[in-house]
């Protein structure tokens, strides 16, 4: 049973011993949101304090709606979820990964002007680095590949396609790439700990209106948009099985954020019973279909400075025998 008394205060704690800047925590059952607090700051230096409805910076955590997105267009025969589709989506497809260090790869990923399209070219004329479906390589290129495969399909951009199929469906008026300016307020500022003291970072992330549309790492949003994400996974699990399922044939173990898990499905990274994404500046959104709980948690800072915490917390919250 979730002990929200014991996770708060720990939260609390955490904040007060400067280990996070501020954070929001969402926790949802299939049906609703069964709790959602706010703690600490969205600014330590002007004293903003953080509210449950601040938008976050969510990286990586963005894989798990961008695969959504494509399977709910390939569910209403948009275009077809083959197994090349499901490589780009699982990391297993061949293509170069985020450690790359070659200048040109690194500037198909980065660089903002680009349209996707033209990324994507640029991806697609890269030699493999492994036979797909021989290997694993964690892998925002591939994530651009399935993006624009997507664009193809539907006939329009990929953020535009998400709004459409996932984000205006389950009512996420609050997850976005782009934005013209008017959520500024309520974006959190990225912190980040030098030497043992937390302190503003010199990152930060700022909202966009045009540019490259990073499928599998750009998103902005709340911990009510992301737990509404949840509900839809949990209370439609059948549905949605097969993005649960290993794609990699074994060949994923390494969570890129440190220690292990059980395989990659489309988009989500498993283990433990659950399905879960983290990002590089402090998400987590992880999920038990046999608990039927999810959870959404919510920083501005590294995820490095901050993933084992997290994961102390999903523990309590998921208790084994």
């Amino acid at each position: 049973m979730l002990n929200e008394s014991d996770i708060r205060a720990r939260l609390l704690e955490a904040v007060e011993r400067d280990r996070i800047p501020g954070a929001v925590i969402a926790v949802t059952d299939r049906r609703q949101t069964v709790w959602e607090e706010a703690f600490g700051f969205a600014d330590r230096d002007t004293g903003r304090p953080q509210r449950t409805d601040d938008i976050f910076f969510i990286a990586s955590s963005t894989k798990a709606l961008a695969a959504t997105t494509i399977f709910l267009m390939a569910e209403a025969g948009k275009l077809p979820l083959d197994t090349h589709l499901k490589q780009l989506l699982s990391h297993s497809a061949g293509i170069f990964g985020n450690d790359t260090k070659d200048p040109i790869e690194r500037d198909l990923l980065r660089n903002a002007s680009r349209s996707l399209a033209d990324a994507a070219a640029g991806i697609a004329a890269r030699p493999l680095i492994y036979p797909p479906g021989e290997g694993a390589a964690y892998s925002d290129a591939g994530m651009m590949l399935a993006g624009r495969a997507a664009e193809v399909a539907g006939g329009r951009e990929f953020d535009l396609l998400m709004r459409e199929v996932l984000l205006d469906p389950c009512k996420m008026g609050d997850t976005f790439y782009r934005n013209a300016g008017d959520a500024a307020a309520r974006l959190a500022v990225s912190h980040q700990r030098v030497a043992g003291k937390l302190q503003r970072a010199v990152l930060q992330h700022r909202l966009k209106q045009d540019g490259l549309i990073r499928v599998g790492s750009g998103l902005f949003s709340t911990a009510g948009d992301l737990a509404k994400f949840l509900r839809l996974h949990l209370s439609e699990g059948e549905r949605f099985a097969e993005m649960r399922r290993d794609q990699t044939s074994g060949h994923w173990h390494k969570d890129p954020m440190g220690g292990s898990n059980a395989g990659y499905g489309l988009g989500w990274q498993l283990g433990g019973g659950a399905f879960f994404h983290a990002g590089a500046f402090g998400s987590l959104i992880w999920a038990d279909p046999d608990l039927g709980l999810g959870v959404v948690l919510l920083t501005q800072m590294p995820i490095m400075q901050v993933y084992a915490f997290w994961r102390e917390l999903v523990r309590e919250i998921q208790p084994r025998g």
